[in-house]
């Protein structure tokens, strides 16, 4: 936590926290992705989220759908990155 900005070792602390961070939720995605079920959570998320429907409906409901839909492009965007094997099995299977 940083609770001084001016203080560099505070600075340099948080910033190596932060990557630490990351690479363990990287980690984490990629352990999840590797099973067959974490690839059946995401391809349902991908679902609810709208992904791949339209999300217009010519009233307001269309910037709540567009939210979900951000939400699922973003979990798409983190697998194609840091799983792109396992997401080319999930595309794959759920076109069965």
């Amino acid at each position: 936590m940083v609770t001084n900005a001016a203080n560099e070792d505070q600075l340099a602390k948080a910033a190596k926290a932060e990557v630490r961070d990351e690479n363990d939720f990287i980690s984490s995605l990629q352990k999840v992705m590797a099973t067959t079920a974490g690839r059946r959570v995401f391809e349902e998320l991908f679902d609810f989220c709208g992904v791949d429907r339209v999300s217009f409906t010519g009233n307001s409901h269309t910037f709540f759908n567009e939210g979900g839909r951000n939400v699922g492009l973003w979990a798409q965007k983190l697998l194609r990155e840091h799983c792109l094997g396992d997401y080319l099995v999930l595309l794959r299977n759920s076109q069965r």
